[in-house]
């Protein structure tokens, strides 16, 4: 199948061709999917309030993976001495203001990669699995790397509002440090605020849509269900 077709949705395709056939904001493709399995039955506080509580879990996992790699970097550095003329104390906490972030960044990037992954072979990530919870396109079998990398983004505002353009900052340090601090000092906050409220945003706007969808959903072509073996595996 070719890689860029309306039955084969990918994060950059969607960037571009916003549009296309049973893969927009207002579809009916996939609404007629959600209700055939059983989406809109459970649509609701209860079924939105599962799905938060999944997105919880998920995301406390993750927190686990950045606290445990930013501690492995910063013991490391701290005693192999980079900064050798202090005291183990005086470098752990160096290596944790000068490397914290970036690693965390790289492990929250690396993360979305692997889950993207496990949603494309299993339908779904830990949180989902613990809540039966299953993501499947608009005809009901699970979706690919590609819409689940772009679908797990989207709906990812900490992602894509605050830990992107963070590395992007990162990235043009070098060019002006005083500029570089000052907006990093700003985005700290306002940048937790933005995408703070657009995660609050998202899943209030799945408790009004007629399916139970989040934007993200809406934008590739997906829908949560409940995981009642529906599903299946397709061959490009």
């Amino acid at each position: 199948m070719p890689f860029l077709t309306s039955d084969s949705p990918s994060c950059f395709y969607w960037v571009v061709y916003f549009g296309v056939r049973d893969r927009t904001m207002i579809d009916s493709m996939t609404d007629v999917t959600a209700n055939s399995l059983q989406g809109r039955k459970h649509h609701g506080i209860e079924w939105v309030w599962r799905r938060l509580l999944a997105g919880i879990v998920d995301w406390m996992l993750l927190i686990g993976w950045v606290f445990v790699a930013v501690m492995i970097v910063a013991v490391a550095t701290a005693i192999a001495g980079l900064f050798s003329e202090y005291s183990f104390q005086t470098n752990f906490g160096a290596s944790l203001m000068y490397f914290g972030f970036p690693v965390a960044c790289v492990v929250v990037v690396f993360r979305h990669v692997l889950v993207a992954f496990r949603v494309s072979s299993k339908g779904d990530t830990l949180g989902h699995r613990l809540f039966g919870l299953t993501i499947v396109d608009s005809s009901g079998e699970i979706i690919f790397w590609d819409c689940a990398l772009g679908r797990h983004i989207l709906g990812s505002p900490l992602l894509f509002a605050y830990v992107f353009p963070m590395i992007v900052l990162l990235i043009v340090a070098p060019l002006d440090l005083d500029l570089f601090s000052t907006l990093v000092a700003y985005w700290a906050l306002w940048g937790l605020i933005v995408s703070s409220g657009l995660t609050i945003m998202n899943h209030a706007w799945m408790g009004f849509d007629a399916a139970g969808r989040g934007w993200h959903d809406r934008l590739m072509g997906t829908v949560v269900v409940r995981d009642e073996g529906l599903t299946s595996r397709r061959s490009r």
